[in-house]
């Protein structure tokens, strides 16, 4: 009726490491410039496009948006951790490519000047300046919310 008690056997677990060889990971880096490039040349390429036609201007908008659309609403099936990171770098290429095809347009926008309570400014600043604001103002709204929220007797201003 009563069996006395075996002594259990221990469960060794194998830890295996995996080397990853040299020319491996030449590869692996290789690929991932590879679709950098590959991604901001044709980013460039649609950028470039306007100015020697402007009436492309409507086609590079909605290629521009139908790539970022795709990027960002598309999950891919199974995804690993490497291609999630080569779909993140592919949209950070076709983004530097737009900046790069339009720097002196940009450089001329934000040149421009704006009339500041009474004062001239470049729009640059300006618009740093109101970006930084509405981060100021962010931040305190988000850690107002939370001190009132917080239930725990903490809260001086409870």
């Amino acid at each position: 009726m009563f069996l006395p008690q075996l002594p259990q056997q221990e469960t060794k677990k194998i830890e295996i490491e995996i080397k990853i060889a040299e020319k491996t990971r030449l590869v692996k880096n290789l690929r991932n410039w590879a679709i950098y490039t590959g991604c901001f040349s044709g980013g460039l390429f649609l950028a470039f496009l306007p100015r020697l036609n402007p009436g492309l201007w409507i086609f590079y908008g909605i290629a521009l948006i139908s790539i970022v659309g795709y990027l960002i609403a598309v999950k891919p099936v199974d995804a690993t951790e490497e291609s999630l990171s080569l779909r993140r770098l592919a949209g950070l290429a076709v983004i530097i490519s737009v900046i790069g095809g339009h720097w002196d347009g940009m450089i001329l926008f934000a040149s421009k000047p704006i009339l500041v309570a009474n004062s001239v400014l470049p729009l640059w600043i300006a618009a740093i300046s109101l970006v930084g604001i509405v981060i100021i103002l962010l931040f305190i709204s988000i850690l107002l919310w939370r001190m009132a929220d917080d239930k725990s007797q903490q809260n001086p201003f409870k």
